[in-house]
């Protein structure tokens, strides 16, 4: 499986791609700082399986690079999950409105593990035996 996250903190990029190795080191992780990276990696790469968008970014947000994501049929098979420190209601309608998955970054290791497996669980694309 490839994933690819994008999110403007380099921290958390880390803190993300080591959480994703955690829970299973076959999965391949492409971190990324920010949209316009994100698209020429998909121009340019093999396409991911999931993305994970964070939505506070400068230059273009989260929830911009989603509607332009989801604007190439190229890339409807992609399954995309939206993340943030804070998820307004305004960010929960737009995922709704685009069919993708959003949560609200943990605070901690162990619940960003847990929020990963569960998202990648519901995709049935886990490889590793859930805890």
């Amino acid at each position: 499986m490839n994933i690819l996250v994008v999110d403007d903190d380099v921290d958390d990029l880390w803190i993300f791609t080591d959480a994703v190795k955690f829970i299973d080191p076959a999965i391949v992780c492409h971190p990324v700082t920010g949209c316009k990276e994100a698209f020429e990696r998909l121009e340019n790469d093999e396409l991911p399986d999931v993305i994970f968008l964070d939505i506070n970014m400068p230059v273009m947000n989260g929830i911009d690079g989603l509607k332009t994501i989801r604007r190439n049929k190229k890339y409807d098979h992609i399954s995309i999950t939206v993340m943030s420190t804070n998820i307004l209601d305004e960010h929960s309608a737009a995922c709704q409105k685009y069919g993708v998955g959003w949560f609200q970054k943990p605070s901690n290791f162990a619940d960003l593990v847990k929020h990963l497996r569960e998202v990648l669980d519901s995709l049935h694309f886990a490889t590793y035996d859930s805890l």
